[in-house]
């Protein structure tokens, strides 16, 4: 767990335990749904830049957070993602694509529940699209 940031290692130790876990995501692909290409793309597009050996353990820790996936009891994981998530281009069109195949392949799994929230979706006094009257 040296790997992990100070504030979010506390999380990673609570993901790693839990039975249940429910995201909801508004900028960027959740970690533990991240491809290496589109975590090496953010980790290395910080500013300040981080030393080449920090990036690399960053990149190592959130991948490893990957084993939840796999461990019994199988945890139960619902995320939401905004659609901006998926439009925004992180690392190129390549890597996008690799990105969203990933979450393709994830959303069927029996344990993880994946949804979109469209970008017209809103409270506006409206009516919601596609709600029934």
């Amino acid at each position: 767990m040296d790997k992990y940031p100070a504030q979010p290692k506390n999380y990673a130790l609570l993901e790693q335990r839990a039975l249940t876990l429910s995201t909801y995501v508004t900028f960027v692909v959740h970690g533990l749904f991240q491809t290496e290409d589109y975590a090496r793309s953010l980790i290395n597009g910080r500013y300040p830049p981080l030393k080449e050996q920090r990036a690399e353990e960053l990149i190592e820790a959130r991948l490893a957070r990957r084993a939840l996936f796999g461990r019994e009891p199988t945890a139960l994981i619902e995320l939401v993602l905004e659609e901006s998530v998926l439009r925004r281009t992180i690392g190129g069109p390549e890597i996008m694509r690799g990105q969203l195949l990933h979450l393709a392949e994830h959303s069927k799994r029996r344990n993880v529940t994946l949804q979109v929230l469209p970008l017209n979706c809103g409270l506006d006094g409206e009516q919601l699209a596609g709600e029934e009257e």
